[in-house]
């Protein structure tokens, strides 16, 4: 009986230290990336921190019927999607946090920022415009810039991540956005962003958090 208890205890113990991950790990990361690298005509000549995303927003929902609910899943439609846009992102590390961001901007666009410690993930995605397009509530101003809070991700490495210097990340990522509202010419629109993020990069020192 008494070596029952202390297998019971053992295996308490064992459970309350043990720490759910955030992630997944995906070998399949390392094919979607050459897929990618080969489309890329530029890649070969980047710094090696490299990035690729496809988003889509829920206004691509209404070609069909606006008042049905759509059965066509995005989400899976960005999962599978191979050929993504290229871009340049950053890769860095302080203290015990990684930095990752990256997008195409130029007056207007969009991008990603994420933030993540062992133990946490903060993703955001970023929708930019040249004019004042967009706000989070109803009741708020337009705004240039966006910052998207991630109502849920999907996040997997290919290997588990060291969170060290020069140590290097290869991941995928997809976010799905809070609700937010754009002004198009019906008026003001209820929106929402899934973003697929393919990266690769090595992380290096950072100052500014």
């Amino acid at each position: 009986m008494k070596v029952i208890y202390l297998i019971f205890i053992s295996l308490f113990i064992f459970s309350c230290n043990k720490q759910e991950r955030f992630y997944r790990i995906d070998k399949s990361i390392e094919n979607d990336l050459k897929i990618n690298k080969e489309a890329d005509k530029m890649s070969k000549f980047g710094t090696g921190n490299l990035s690729y995303f496809i988003f889509s927003n829920s206004k691509m929902e209404k070609m069909t019927d606006e008042n049905k609910p759509s059965d066509f899943d995005f989400k899976k439609m960005i999962d599978t999607t191979n050929t993504l846009l290229p871009n340049v992102c950053h890769c860095q590390f302080k203290n015990d946090t990684i930095k990752v961001t990256g997008g195409i901007f130029y007056g207007g666009g969009i991008g990603y920022q994420i933030k993540m410690t062992k133990n946490e993930f903060d993703g955001q995605i970023i929708i930019a415009s040249d004019s004042k397009t967009h706000k989070k509530n109803n009741d708020g101003e337009f705004i240039k810039e966006l910052y998207l809070s991630s109502k849920s991700q999907d996040i997997r490495f290919y290997n588990d991540p060291e969170f060290k210097l020069g140590s290097f990340l290869k991941g995928k990522i997809i976010l799905t956005s809070e609700e937010y509202f754009t002004k198009t010419s019906n008026g003001l629109e209820k929106d929402q962003t899934i973003m697929k993020i393919l990266f690769e990069c090595e992380l290096s020192e950072y100052e500014g958090f």
